[in-house]
């Protein structure tokens, strides 16, 4: 099931998700002035999309190009991840720190009207002095590439070469562009914008969450942080009583039970943000909604969980969603989140389950994964296990951000400074100013050491 290290095949890998990723984001799909993906792409070139863009699908491509950035350093998938940051937080963020579901497709009733240009308003916006360079570089033409003399803004395929081609170094060209789509979004923000859908659902924040966390390892930057616990602290205040979820905030929240993904989400999130800043706390609420997941969810017949809790409004029958969509499967993220909580909490049953219930579809997830895609990541963390790295010190934030700085898939972080109350950072306390790091395995732990180089040497 493994791969061999630096094998042709992880080359081809690597390859592919570069290229599929830049077409995408160079496509219409991507917003290419003011940020975000819209929903999905009508064509196979991901051209032309439907305009309505969706709070879960970039939650989802927060994390995606994050992490290729963390494998290729590619500064484009970076700048993809900010823009798509600074469109959630200029069009989608509540003042409290919540995330609006959705932005519609259509405004002053056409789809798209408030994304496309005309040849003469782009040209007429951005000057005339690098007409030429901006009109290549966004693939716009006067007879339109879309509909009614219209253009969808796309990145052109070769953009590497338009510096040279218009005698211009790489830092002029950059800021050229900037400038450009500066100007393209002010003009864009005086038209009719489409509407908001502004529930914040708690499952989609969640998700949020995750895809704010993993920004923030890639890069190092304090603000996705900020955005995440920010977020966090708004489910906690609006969303949650006690260990119970409710689905949906507008104004007030919703009187509806949250269902499975929520809670799934939810618990993922929290795991994520303890291994981001450390506080205990998080990964306790993440405890204490397992189990409250575990009570009222579980099916013990069939040892997987329904989508509605059982104190939930009775209904002719409870479905288990089991197939990947749009999202992954609530089951799936629960299974995730049973076994790396089982790690973290040192509770050998719910790691135990998890094996149990990932192994019991592992027939469906090899003749079905395109609808099992994420619990063939799980059942790939199963089989080729978990490190455990400890952060113990002064320096553990620091050292923490280093390891993440890289792309470690098969890795759970724990820190402290001086005390935790988790099994495996017991007596694990600096008794000077020296920072260590331990890399163990099912609960062994190799010989300390003082640098993120040594502690990925140590890794299998």
């Amino acid at each position: 099931f493994s791969v061999p290290a630096n094998s042709h095949f992880e080359i081809e890998v690597d390859d592919l998700l570069d290229f599929t990723l830049k077409k995408i984001a160079r496509g219409g799909i991507y917003d290419q002035v003011g940020g975000g993906f819209a929903r999905y792409s009508v064509d196979g070139e991901w051209f032309a999309p439907h305009f309505e863009k969706m709070l879960y699908d970039n939650a989802q491509l927060l994390s995606l190009y994050s992490e290729a950035y963390t494998i290729s350093k590619d500064d484009f998938f970076k700048s993809v991840v900010y823009e798509t940051f600074e469109w959630l937080q200029r069009d989608m963020t509540h003042t409290d720190g919540g995330f609006y579901s959705a932005l519609d497709a259509d405004s002053e009733g056409t789809e798209g009207k408030y994304y496309i240009w005309t040849l003469d308003e782009l040209i007429n916006v951005v000057g005339e002095t690098h007409e030429k360079l901006i009109t290549e570089y966004f693939e716009a033409v006067p007879s339109g590439n879309w509909e009614h003399g219209s253009n969808i803004l796309k990145q052109i395929e070769n953009v590497q070469t338009l510096p040279k081609d218009h005698n211009l170094t790489k830092t002029e060209f950059d800021l050229i562009i900037q400038s450009a789509k500066k100007k393209l979004l002010d003009a864009r923000g005086k038209r009719i914008k489409p509407g908001l859908d502004d529930k914040i659902l708690t499952g989609w924040n969640a998700m949020t969450i995750s895809g704010l966390l993993d920004a923030y390892h890639a890069f190092g930057d304090d603000q996705f942080l900020i955005a995440a616990q920010k977020n966090a602290q708004f489910l906690q205040n609006n969303l949650m009583d006690g260990n119970k979820l409710f689905r949906s905030f507008k104004g007030k929240r919703s009187a509806t039970e949250g269902f499975l993904e929520d809670y799934a989400y939810v618990i993922q999130a929290f795991t994520k943000l303890y291994q981001a800043d450390f506080n205990e706390a998080w990964l306790r609420h993440g405890e204490n909604l397992t189990e409250y997941v575990l009570e009222n969810f579980f099916d013990k017949q069939e040892s997987y969980f329904y989508f509605t809790s059982s104190k939930s409004e009775k209904l002719i029958a409870r479905k288990k969603e089991i197939f990947d969509n749009v999202i992954p499967a609530s089951n799936g993220v629960m299974v995730q989140n049973l076994y790396h909580l089982g790690i973290m909490l040192d509770r050998e049953d719910w790691r135990e389950l998890a094996v149990s219930m990932a192994t019991e579809l592992s027939h469906l997830i090899y003749s079905e994964p395109n609808y099992m895609s994420n619990w063939g990541i799980v059942l790939t963390e199963i089989m080729h296990g978990m490190a455990e790295i400890a952060f113990v010190g002064k320096d553990y934030l620091k050292l923490k951000n280093q390891f993440k700085s890289s792309y470690q898939p098969f890795s759970l972080l724990m820190g402290t400074f001086d005390a935790s109350s988790l099994p495996l950072l017991a007596g694990k306390v600096t008794r000077d100013d020296t920072s260590m790091i331990y890399v163990c395995y099912d609960k062994t732990c190799k010989l300390p050491v003082t640098s993120v180089e040594e502690a990925l040497q140590q890794i299998v």
